[in-house]
């Protein structure tokens, strides 16, 4: 019993190790020294493994369960960024002032069946959708591609729904829906070749307050299929599936540092900004993640005040990863933060009520 005692002991200590390296990654660069930001994406599971650490040490009453409560105390920013301990009532929506805000990887509005296949919605579907969550901002990542489907889809919207108000171009994967009209609008990709990640900013004038959207979508990671396929398939003795986790681990590695350059690239057009700012979309990125904390600096995250649970928001064999946000300017208060349960996209949609601050609905 001693021996195993020793060797949970030192266990504990090396699991304590690696996610105070956690802590650091979101402050390095991912091009600088790498392995931080791995360990940053497997935070979850380092804290998982904290916690059950920690549980039997209790039992045991060893004090070295203070060493691994204290290790998830010291990291309690990083807690919240993943679980929502928002304890109140969830808002009831319709205040006057409220704004509220979506943003949702729509996987070119297509749905994933048990066949394996993507499906397109039917029309019915995207209306229906639209009319059970009603949000006045709509950020949307992988629009579809097809421009005939999407300009069809565009059309669709901002006909049948109050979201007259649009800017996106046809055939590429960031588009912007508004209740409100849109001003300013600027649109980059990062890539000419890729339809996908790039930025949508424009400004949106709501009773005499202008606030400036940024509808971004970061580096793809192009890591989920080879994840799905090690869960499924993947067997620890066998060295293909280790040539898999390290090909996965390679590519998280370059697709981390293309997105803090392009993080760098768009937090000097949030610096410049003289309106308050509503940054939402797909980050494709983790909270312990170096983009990330350029991103969210002088921001509010929404799930950290009023999220419940666990936020994941992709829907792959990765564990929780919540890589979809929406941020706001202290100046615009989160009255309410939800992931929405559907199963239409590979990622969860996320839906936020804003409402600016020292403003009081009657």
């Amino acid at each position: 019993m001693g021996r195993l005692q020793r060797i949970f002991r030192w266990s504990n200590v090396i699991l304590i190790f690696l996610t105070l390296f956690s802590y650091l990654s979101p402050y390095i660069h991912p091009g600088g020294f790498w392995p931080f930001s791995v360990m940053g994406l497997f935070y979850p599971v380092l804290l998982v493994l904290l916690l059950l650490s920690a549980c039997i040490w209790l039992i045991q009453q060893k004090y070295y369960a203070l060493l691994t409560l204290g290790c998830i105390l010291l990291g309690w920013g990083h807690f919240t960024s993943f679980i929502g301990l928002h304890l109140g009532k969830d808002h009831s929506p319709g205040g006057e002032n409220e704004i509220k805000v979506m943003s949702y990887n729509v996987f070119q509005f297509r749905t994933l069946a048990e066949d394996g296949k993507a499906h397109r919605w039917p029309e019915e579907d995207l209306l229906s959708f639209y009319q059970k969550y009603q949000p006045d901002i709509w950020c949307i990542q992988e629009f579809p591609s097809i421009p005939k489907r999407s300009d069809h889809i565009a059309k669709l919207l901002t006909t049948q729904t109050p979201l007259k108000y649009t800017f996106r171009e046809s055939g590429k994967g960031v588009a912007l829906f508004s209740r409100y009209p849109l001003k300013g609008i600027r649109i980059h990709y990062f890539n000419k070749r890729n339809s996908a990640n790039g930025y949508l900013i424009a400004d949106v004038e709501i009773k005499d307050q202008t606030y400036r959207v940024f509808g971004i979508h970061l580096q793809s990671n192009t890591v989920s299929q080879i994840a799905d396929d090690v869960a499924a398939n993947g067997h620890f003795q066998e060295k293909e599936t280790w040539v898999q986790i390290k090909g996965m681990i390679g590519r998280y590695r370059r697709t981390a540092a293309m997105r803090s350059d392009q993080a760098l690239e768009i937090k000097k057009l949030l610096d410049e900004s003289p309106y308050p700012i509503i940054l939402c979309g797909d980050f494709n990125d983790v909270p312990l993640s170096h983009a990330y904390h350029i991103l969210s600096k002088d921001l509010i995250d929404g799930f950290q005040k009023k999220g419940k649970g666990i936020g994941t928001t992709f829907r792959g064999s990765l564990p929780a990863l919540r890589i979809d946000y929406i941020l706001s300017s202290p100046a615009l208060e989160p009255l309410s933060y939800r992931v929405l349960p559907t199963d239409r996209s590979d990622h969860y949609p996320v839906l936020s009520i804003l409402r600016p601050v020292n403003v009081n609905d009657p």
